[in-house]
């Protein structure tokens, strides 16, 4: 692809990679982790916004990441300090629907395989194929997993303090 890379894209690309690289590594204190899931899930969801629409002209299938990878980054993500939370599925039901129970270390590693799998896309210099992939993963799957786990986390320190 000799197409420059937007700003955004290649800002979304950034995050992304320091998101995984975080996942990929030993957890450390359980606080401290706490604090950088919600920091990193804060940047990816507003980097994912600044994602330009694009019509990628080739399609891009990603080798994706594997159900033993995933497995380990969910039980890296046991390290959080917040496991399982309770949630509205869907907010915009008035009156509410019964509360489901979430699992934060199923959010952070959910949104891991999809950027992840984004990032595949862009490295192999697909860049417009990688955009699409991650604005549709967004919109049908990791927002909600970002906002669900950020609600959860953001609880637990605000409620800790």
């Amino acid at each position: 692809m000799t197409d420059a890379v937007p700003e955004a894209v290649a800002r979304f690309a950034s995050v992304a990679a320091e998101y995984c690289r975080w996942a990929e590594t030993d957890p450390f204190d359980r606080d401290a982790e706490g604090g950088q899931a919600m920091k990193l899930l804060v940047a990816l969801y507003g980097s994912a916004l600044d994602l330009p629409a694009v019509d990628a002209a080739e399609e891009f299938e990603p080798p994706g990441v594997s159900q033993q990878e995933w497995d380990k980054v969910y039980r890296r993500f046991a390290a959080l300090p917040v496991g399982y939370y309770s949630e509205i599925f869907n907010p915009l039901t008035v009156p509410p629907e019964e509360p489901v129970v979430g699992d934060a270390a199923d959010d952070c590693a959910d949104i891991y395989r999809d950027v992840k799998s984004g990032l595949q896309i862009f490295s192999a210099g697909a860049w417009p194929a990688a955009v699409e992939y991650w604005r549709e993963n967004f919109r049908i799957h990791w927002g909600r997993h970002a906002t669900s786990a950020l609600n959860a986390l953001h609880a637990h320190a605000t409620h800790a303090a």
